[in-house]
Formats: C-alpha cells, sequence, structure tokens
C-alpha cells in the first residue's frame, strides 16, 4: 500500500469494474481495483525502471573496407533495378505497339471497304 502512496496513484473506494450486486463479488471488485492500482504505479510511474546508464552502447567499427563494400552493394542493387525497370517497360512499349499495329491495320481494312 505505501508503494501506492509514493507512485502517486490515487486509490478510489468506489470500484471501477461492474458488478452485479451480489455477496462476495464486491470484495473481489474492491481487490481487483487494488491490483489495477498497483499495475498503474508501476507502468505509469515517472522514473525509468532501467537508466541509460546502465546500457553500454557499442560503437560502430567503420572503416575504408566497409565503406567500399556498402558502395558496391548500392551499385549492384541500381544496376539490378535499372534492368528490371528496363525490361518491365520494353514488355509495355511492345503491347502497346501491337495495340497500335491493330489499330492501323484495323482501321485500313475498314477504310478499303467502304
Amino acid at each position: 500500500m505505501s508503494k501506492l502512496h509514493n507512485c502517486g496513484v490515487k486509490y478510489i473506494s468506489a470500484s471501477p469494474v461492474v458488478v452485479p450486486d451480489a455477496k462476495g463479488l464486491h470484495a473481489y471488485a474492491l481487490n481487483l481495483n487494488i491490483k489495477a492500482a498497483i499495475l498503474a504505479c508501476l507502468y505509469f510511474s515517472k522514473s525509468d525502471p532501467f537508466p541509460l546508464f546502465f546500457l553500454k552502447v557499442k560503437r560502430w567499427d567503420l572503416s575504408i573496407a566497409s565503406i567500399w563494400s556498402t558502395v558496391v552493394w548500392l551499385m549492384l542493387f541500381n544496376k539490378v533495378a535499372t534492368a528490371t525497370a528496363q525490361s518491365y517497360l520494353k514488355g509495355q512499349q511492345e503491347k502497346e505497339l501491337k495495340g497500335l499495329a491493330n489499330n492501323i491495320s484495323s482501321s485500313t481494312s475498314m477504310s478499303n471497304s467502304i
């Protein structure tokens, strides 16, 4: 109970849990209210349970080799992405050309029949 007063969570005597008015359930709801207040105190307290000075930050090991490797990977990725986009656009262009050729051939056949 003393932890409740230290963390700033106020204990509410009226139960927030809605329970029917039956014998024995009021004590259960009161107990549940106390547990909820303790959980609120633990999780919403202002002090950080893990202070930052306990964390050890790993330093980055940057070397010329790792930077060069990253540059090479980026260039390879760019080349693969460009090749994929070009092949997709080529396929789209071929479909459009076939559609235009079909439209032209159908329009010329109609004009010849008239």
